[in-house]
């Protein structure tokens, strides 16, 4: 996904990219490949892609409702683009 950019040698082992919310912090569904849970109306899935490069980890967030016609942002989006601090 990445490769585009050109960013060199990053870590690519990412098993899932969200997760389920609730009453705990992390819960059900794990959001990736290995999770066969059907997303269903109702649940709340926090949806995180991250890249890791150079021991440091760029990761937004994006909190969403599941309804029964599609979804609900239910926290501001992230930024469009970020400031790059040198």
């Amino acid at each position: 996904m990445w490769a585009e950019e050109k960013l060199g040698d990053i870590y690519g082992a990412i098993s899932r990219i969200g997760h389920g919310g609730g009453i705990d912090v992390t819960e059900p569904p794990s959001v990736g490949p290995g999770d066969h849970q059907v997303i269903q109306p109702g649940m709340i899935l926090h949806i995180e892609p991250k890249l890791e490069r150079d021991g440091a980890v760029f990761q937004f967030e994006e909190v969403i409702f599941v309804t029964d016609e599609g979804v609900d942002f239910i926290a501001p989006l992230s930024p469009a683009q970020i400031s790059v601090i040198l």
